[in-house]
């Protein structure tokens, strides 16, 4: 998937305890991956590793923002992803797919978490392509696209209360 050199940890070498690593990741992390959701965006992940002998422990913290077009007025914005993890790292030579345990084979000397970092900023993705953008100056709302749905929203809703009346006219008319 990507240099793993880049995105891992040194297992092998690395003393029991609580360990802090911190990656950045870009636009290039998400061109090598076919058919990704996220093409440009830009993170910050935080991993705590708490290595124990046989079961570690690890939190992952994202922060960051992913650039998509709004759903709402079909601007270009820079949508607000986070999201908080936790993972377990078990050694054993197992092929068991678990959510949240990562099996290692004895001797590992690095752990490699490209994959793992893309699977959870994928999950941290909102549903809808929308944020509450009120607070910033300028605002990157489409204002004019914006305008047309509020005017569209309420023709449609004059067009709708026009039937009802219609409807109740015609059965009153009975």
């Amino acid at each position: 998937m990507h240099n793993s050199s880049h995105f891992s940890l040194p297992y092998l070498g690395m003393k029991d305890g609580i360990h802090t690593y911190y990656f950045d990741i870009g636009d290039d992390f998400f061109k090598e991956i076919d058919h990704s959701p996220v093409t440009r965006g830009r993170f910050t992940t935080k991993i705590v590793f708490d290595k124990q002998p046989g079961v570690s422990e690890m939190d992952l913290f994202i922060d960051g923002h992913v650039d998509v077009i709004c759903d709402r007025c079909l601007s270009n914005i820079q949508l607000p992803v986070s999201g908080q993890f936790h993972l377990y790292v078990k050694l054993g030579n197992e092929d068991i797919d678990e959510d949240e345990v990562i099996y290692i084979k004895e001797g590992t000397s690095r752990l490699d978490m490209s994959q793992v970092l893309y699977e959870y900023i994928c999950l941290s993705l909102p549903l809808s392509n929308t944020y509450d953008c009120d607070e910033e100056d300028p605002k990157p709302c489409d204002q004019e696209m914006l305008d047309k749905l509020h005017q569209r929203s309420e023709d449609t809703i004059s067009d709708e209360n026009d039937i009802w009346k219609n409807i109740k006219n015609q059965i009153s008319d009975k």
